[in-house]
């Protein structure tokens, strides 16, 4: 579908920016794949319904298991930003879209990959506007930490999550002006709605 598109043109148009960081080359995954061991960055493409997705959902998972960063790209201008209404559909989906996790890993995952500002990348926008757009994506994998750390360990360090409504606040002045992309984060991985 559309996020899986727009996850090999943000490839395309990253490799342009990142050809001095081989180890930063992004890498979509296929519904079957599990995250590589020497990811440190995981780019979620987010659309409506990827988080209700068994392969997304384990693959977000594992990432949050080994402690990468997420960067978290909105590829649907209508897409639906976590809210207390969202996470009550996500503590009623069937557990067999969790894996050996539940509900409340997931949210907690949800909440951690928010933290940061998500970057729209919209394959409708036109080309000046993606590539300033995957411009300040790539400005964020070349910056990302070399540390790894998982969501628990950031909570104990007292992280907390932004608001709903300010994270909805960022991503209408981004849709708003292309200039106004968020920056600052290195991506040995993809996860994408296939």
């Amino acid at each position: 579908g559309e996020a899986v598109c727009a996850a090999f043109l943000m490839k395309e148009l990253l490799l342009q920016h990142l050809t001095h960081l081989v180890e930063a080359v992004p890498h979509v995954l296929t519904e079957k794949e599990t995250l590589p061991p020497n990811t440190r960055t995981v780019i979620v493409i987010c659309s409506n319904g990827c988080f209700r997705q068994p392969h997304y959902v384990r693959q977000i998972l594992e990432a949050e298991a080994a402690g990468v960063s997420f960067v978290p790209v909105v590829v649907e201008e209508n897409f639906r930003f976590p809210c207390d209404l969202f996470y009550e559909e996500i503590l009623e989906l069937p557990p067999n879209v969790f894996g050996d996790c539940n509900a409340h890993d997931l949210i907690d995952v949800i909440g951690r990959i928010f933290l940061d500002i998500a970057t729209g990348v919209f394959c409708q926008d036109s080309e000046k506007v993606l590539a300033v757009r995957v411009a300040s994506l790539a400005a964020r994998i070349a910056w990302q930490p070399t540390t790894k750390s998982t969501y628990r360990e950031k909570r104990a360090h007292g992280t907390t999550f932004a608001r709903t409504s300010e994270i909805q606040l960022h991503f209408d002045k981004l849709r708003d002006t292309a200039s106004d992309c968020s920056l600052s984060s290195k991506a040995d991985s993809w996860v994408a709605e296939v």
